[in-house]
């Protein structure tokens, strides 16, 4: 478990994980699982402070590593890009 506490300063500052650590001694409550869920928030209590690489305290939210526009999705474009790939396929089966 302490390890584990001292992996949090990979993404959080020294001093975020201090700040929660005396929190949970206060608190009484010196487990692994406090940690976790409150350092998040003592982090952005501190601002840039708070984190490992200053990072801002609200980001987009990940969306995924290729983000298509709208018209991409369109049940058309879908569909002749199917007959396309089938037509291929067939030409590749054929010879």
């Amino acid at each position: 478990m302490c390890l584990g506490i001292l992996n949090f300063t990979k993404k959080y500052s020294n001093k975020a994980l201090e700040e929660c650590c005396k929190q949970a001694i206060a608190l009484n409550k010196q487990k692994y699982t406090f940690i976790k869920n409150t350092i998040s928030v003592v982090a952005d209590d501190l601002g840039e402070a708070g984190y490992r690489h200053s990072t801002p305290a609200k980001k987009e939210p990940v969306r995924g590593g290729y983000v298509m526009p709208p018209e991409a999705s369109s049940i058309d474009t879908l569909l002749s890009r199917s007959k396309v790939l089938a037509d291929q396929m067939r030409e590749e089966v054929d010879e």
